[in-house]
């Protein structure tokens, strides 16, 4: 048993390699995070709308900017690993959450939904949501659940 040092049923240990197991797990978590995380961030981005002339009402407007912002990143620290998935376009989080009713923390032109017509928002509509984050995970459990279980099989 690794961290223990002794005799154990008959058995002595002489080496403690707990941090090797871990440092390995760890590893093989950080893999495994990256290969769900690739995914994620494909789904991610197939689902996230894309602002166009129409929908902005901006002539000759040309989308794409949160789309292709999206991206995601694994952080190991020590035996611990981490999944993010997501983006740093300061708009994201209404995109992804809409702006009508319940989301706090609004800029105050989007809490009376008076926002400049050049951010495409039209007076008294809000923006519903569009969940492409939280779908691009939720929506894809079994398929991560399958990466993880034929990693570990694998190792």
């Amino acid at each position: 048993m690794a961290g223990l040092s002794g005799n154990i049923g008959g058995i002595e240990i002489t080496k403690d390699n707990s941090k090797e197991v871990l440092s390995s797990l760890a590893d093989q978590g950080e893999k495994i995070l990256t290969m769900i995380g690739i995914k994620a961030e494909k789904y991610a981005k197939a689902q996230c709308p894309v602002g166009t002339a129409k929908s902005t009402g901006v002539k000759g407007y040309r989308g794409g900017t949160l789309r292709n912002s999206i991206t995601f990143q694994v952080e190991k620290e020590g035996s611990e690993v981490g999944l993010a998935v997501g983006t740093n376009v300061e708009y994201a989080p209404f995109v992804e959450l809409g702006t009508l009713g319940g989301f706090e923390g609004l800029p105050p032109e989007w809490e009376s939904f008076e926002a400049p017509p050049s951010k495409g928002l039209k007076q008294g509509k809000g923006i519903k949501a569009k969940h492409f984050l939280r779908d691009a995970i939720q929506n894809h459990l079994p398929e991560y659940k399958a990466i993880i279980e034929s990693e570990l099989k694998n190792a």
